[in-house]
């Protein structure tokens, strides 16, 4: 298994640059995260300057990726300065102030439109249209879109008409909510049925989930292999109902942490399943025993081989 540049690079770094390292993993989009990303891009291109165009809604359990899909496809994206010096951006990205505030919506998105504008402004809806207008935007994505439902019913009813608005003027937009928010659009039925709907969903044992380890194992600056995608790894997830994309990587990371400081070569199952289980996090303070396997693996490999 072929390490990617990046990875095959940082072999020879520090414990701390190899920790930051796996801390900074690129994108690894699962198979609906591709569908999404797909949608979005497609959107993007062909339901622009359309009379009410078609838009898009990401649904995801906590941690599966929704937040992470959307900051990716919108990094994508830099803006540039017309001839006129005039910032443009294609997509914009913001995500929806906690309590909920139509105040606060308008001034998230207007500030994603225009980096620098006052955060804590006073925009109305038109504003906020015009900004978007002025900036060339084409698409709009509302991370976090469950959080209107933390504002008063009138706040939800005009932050829907101002998206109502925003795609009214041809200009096609992206959310994402959690599964239990997937309704954040019922209120307005004309809206919700402008949203084509993708779903994220955790981890089962499958093709899929092992492609996804794979992939992820490229991204590790470990001198072998550590087999991630093995069954008997991708089992133990399971068991422990590690099934949210967080509830992998989280562990991985960990029990990398683990390995650069012990100057162990790969992950194994008995180190994956000491960082689900230790209370204490990788390194900890515990200069001794940290990982309760450590020693064990590391006697293995200075044992002679049976003849």
């Amino acid at each position: 298994m072929q390490l990617t540049a990046p990875a095959r690079a940082m072999l020879l770094g520090s414990v701390s640059e190899r920790s930051a390292f796996v801390s900074t993993q690129a994108y690894i989009p699962t198979t609906e995260g591709v569908a999404a990303l797909q949608w979005l891009s497609y959107l993007r291109r062909h339901a622009y300057g359309v009379d009410r165009p078609r838009n898009q809604h990401v649904v995801a359990p906590p941690g599966t990726g929704k937040s992470r899909l959307l900051s990716h496809y919108a990094s994508q994206f830099e803006p540039v300065r017309d001839q006129f010096g005039v910032l443009k951006r294609e997509v914009a990205l913001a995500e929806a102030p906690e309590d909920g505030d139509l105040r606060h919506m308008r001034s998230r998105i207007a500030t994603a439109c225009m980096p620098g504008l006052n955060e804590n402004g006073s925009y109305s809806t038109e504003d906020v249209i015009e900004l978007l207008l002025a900036a060339s935007v084409r698409q709009l994505l509302l991370d976090e879109m469950g959080n209107i439902l933390n504002g008063s019913r009138l706040s939800q009813q005009k932050i829907l008409a101002l998206i109502k608005g925003v795609t009214n003027r041809g200009i096609t937009v992206g959310i994402a909510t959690t599964d239990r928010l997937r309704l954040v659009l019922a209120a307005d039925e004309q809206l919700k049925d402008r949203f084509h709907m993708t779903t994220l969903r955790h981890w089962q044992e499958s093709e899929g989930l092992r492609s996804f380890l794979d992939a992820v194992e490229l991204q590790l600056p470990l001198p072998n292999p550590s087999k991630l995608s093995s069954p008997a790894i991708v089992r133990c997830f399971l068991r422990r109902e590690r099934n949210s994309t967080s509830g992998i990587l989280d562990p991985i990371r960990d029990a990398c942490r683990i390995a650069f400081q012990e100057d162990l070569p790969n992950l194994t199952l008995d180190l994956i399943e000491d960082a689900i289980e230790s209370p204490f996090p990788p390194g900890g303070g515990l200069v001794e025993g940290r990982s309760r396997h450590v020693d064990a693996i590391k006697a293995a490999r200075r044992s002679p081989s049976p003849a």
